[in-house]
C-alpha cells in the first residue's frame, strides 16, 4: 500500500526523485510512530530531523541527494532544496518555494478558496466615529428568486455584525459556527457577550482549522466583522480563509474589492459619522454594481447607537437594546435618491 501510494505521487510529480527499494523495506508500523510525532504544526527547523534519519533512509536513498526532511501535522516533505520543497499530505500536494533565501508556502486550496472570494458580490465595511456600517450587494440569478429570503449580512451577537464574500452556504455554516461559540465559549461564562476582537479570533481560528484538518476544505468565504464593545469601542475586522484577520478603518472583499477599496482611500475620513459612511456605501457599491440600485438589489447594516425601542426593550429601566439594525428597504432606497 505504502509503495503504491508514494509510486504514485512520483509519477504526478517529475521533479521529485524517489528511488524505490523492494516491499521488504517498508515496515507500516515503525512509520506510523514517526509520523505521529509531530510538533502541532510550529515548524521548528529545516534542519534534518535525526532521530528519523534511518526511517527515512530505508524508504528513500538519499545518500546521494541533498535531501531535507520536514514534519508537519503528519505530512512529509521531502524534495531537493535546489528546485522547490514538495509537501505530500493526504489531502493535496502543495509546494514550497525558495524566494530570496525566504520558505514561501503555496497552499493550493486556501488559493481555491480565495478565488471563491474574488467571483463572490462586493461587500464592504465602514468604520465611523459613531458606528460601522456594512453593505453589500444582493445579486439573484433569476427574476423569479425571492431575493429576501436569505439574509447577506447577519448579527452574531446584538452589538456584532457580519456579512461575506464568496460561497453562501460556507456563510451559513461560519453563522450558525460563530454564534455558537459567542454562546458557548464567552457569553454563558462571564454572562456577557464577547468583545469583537475576541469572537473574531474564534471565527478566524475555525477557518484556520479547516486549512490543516484532514476530509474538510476552507471555507470558500471571507468575512466582514463590525461591532461594538466598551473596551474597544467600534471595530471593523476582515477573516480570510486561511484564518488570518485584520482590523481595518474601511475595507471591501469580492468580484470589485479593488476598485472598491481605491474608492475608499479617497473619501474615507477620521472624522467621518454614521450617516456619511452610508452614503459613501451606496456610492462606493454604485461603481461595481451592473444594473438598477435599490432595495432589493442592495443590503444594509449599521452597528450603532443602542436601540431602546427594539426587540421589546422600549420602556424597561436600565436596559439598552442591540446596537446591530438593519435598514428597511424604504431607508435604502430614500438614501439612494439623494446620491
Amino acid at each position: 500500500m505504502g509503495t503504491l501510494a508514494f509510486a504514485m505521487v512520483s509519477t504526478l510529480i517529475p521533479s521529485l526523485l524517489f528511488l524505490m527499494y523492494d516491499d521488504s523495506w517498508y515496515n507500516e508500523d515503525r512509520l506510523s510512530d514517526a509520523f505521529s510525532k509531530t510538533t502541532n504544526g510550529i515548524v521548528t527547523s529545516l534542519d534534518l530531523f535525526g532521530g528519523w534519519r534511518n526511517v527515512f533512509d530505508e524508504i528513500f536513498d538519499l545518500h546521494s541527494q541533498p535531501v531535507t526532511y520536514l514534519d508537519l501535522l503528519g505530512m512529509v516533505v521531502v524534495a531537493d532544496p535546489g528546485i522547490s520543497w514538495i509537501v505530500v499530505s493526504c489531502l493535496e500536494i502543495e509546494r514550497f518555494c525558495m524566494v530570496n533565501g525566504l520558505v514561501v508556502a503555496e497552499l493550493k486550496q486556501i488559493e481555491h478558496a480565495l478565488a471563491a472570494v474574488k467571483q463572490g458580490v462586493t461587500s464592504l465595511g465602514i468604520k465611523a466615529t459613531n458606528g460601522i456600517v456594512l453593505a453589500t450587494e444582493r445579486k439573484s440569478s433569476s427574476v423569479l428568486v425571492q431575493s429576501d429570503f436569505v439574509d447577506k449580512i447577519v448579527n452574531i451577537t446584538p452589538d456584532i455584525g457580519m456579512t461575506y464574500a464568496g460561497m453562501g452556504p460556507d456563510f451559513r455554516v461560519l453563522t450558525d459556527k460563530s454564534r455558537k461559540v459567542a454562546h458557548t465559549n464567552y457569553k454563558r461564562i462571564y454572562n456577557e457577550n464577547p468583545p469583537t476582537k475576541i469572537l473574531v479570533s474564534e471565527v478566524a481560528k475555525i477557518m484556520q482549522d479547516a486549512t490543516q484538518s484532514a476530509g474538510v476544505r476552507p471555507y470558500g468565504v471571507s468575512l466582514l466583522l463590525g461591532g461594538y464593545d466598551e473596551n474597544n469601542g467600534f471595530m471593523l475586522y476582515q477573516v480570510d480563509p486561511s484564518g488570518s484577520y485584520f482590523p481595518w478603518k474601511a475595507t471591501a472583499i469580492g468580484k470589485g474589492s479593488n476598485a472598491a477599496k481605491t474608492f475608499l482611500e479617497k473619501r474615507w475620513n477620521e472624522e467621518l459619522e454614521l450617516e456619511d459612511a452610508i452614503h459613501i456605501a451606496l456610492l462606493t457599491l454604485k461603481e461595481s454594481i451592473e444594473g438598477e440600485m435599490n432595495g432589493d438589489t442592495v443590503e444594509i447594516s449599521v452597528i450603532g447607537s443602542e436601540n431602546v425601542d427594539l426587540l421589546g426593550f422600549q420602556g424597561v429601566s436600565n436596559v439598552s437594546g442591540p446596537r446591530f439594525r438593519k435598514l428597511s428597504k424604504q431607508e435604502i432606497n430614500d438614501r439612494l435618491e439623494t446620491l
